[in-house]
């Protein structure tokens, strides 16, 4: 009777172990892959960013603890950085609303996490959307809400946020 059950374990433990080393083999492989396309670093030189949006025009725009609500300028052999001058004077494009970059226009002191709101996104770039942006410094409890214009740019047209008004939360 032993002779019996040893003579049937024997090939049921041979295919249980074949089977372990093809699940162990292919997730390995798996993991593998996965490992190889994690994340990849966008924009740098950002202090505390807390979120990001995509404007219609597909011009990414980050909420940053000090520099406010800013686009980023891609680059083509590396992470973008922040479209601002980082120094008073600079001759380039001032998209920073808030913060603390000089010649930033009016906005969040510490941006929070912005939500972009089309009413209509059937028209797209129509001009109505806007982006609501929690001020996060310490004496704020107000919400920004902005608005875009658009005007002519180096691809066509730029989405530039203006800051009509801030709402206070109670």
């Amino acid at each position: 009777m032993h002779e019996i059950v040893r003579a049937i374990a024997r090939p049921g433990i041979g295919l249980t172990l074949l089977t372990l080393s093809l699940m162990l083999t292919l997730s390995l492989a798996f993991a593998q892959r996965a490992a190889a396309a994690g994340p990849s670093l966008f924009a740098e030189g950002l202090h505390i960013s807390t979120g990001a949006i995509l404007d219609p025009n597909d011009r990414v725009w980050v909420a940053d603890h000090n520099a406010g609500f800013c686009r980023i300028k891609p680059s083509t052999d590396g992470p973008g950085v922040i479209d601002h001058p980082q120094h008073p004077g600079e001759d380039v494009d001032h998209t920073c609303l808030g913060g603390l970059l000089p010649e930033a226009a009016t906005g969040p002191d510490a941006a929070g996490q912005p939500a972009f709101i089309d009413p209509s996104p059937e028209f797209e770039s129509s001009g109505d959307e806007f982006v609501l942006i929690p001020d996060g410094a310490s004496p704020s409890s107000d919400v920004v809400a902005t608005r875009s214009t658009v005007g002519a740019g180096d691809s066509g047209s730029t989405i530039r946020w203006i800051v009509p008004e801030r709402w206070k939360t109670t």
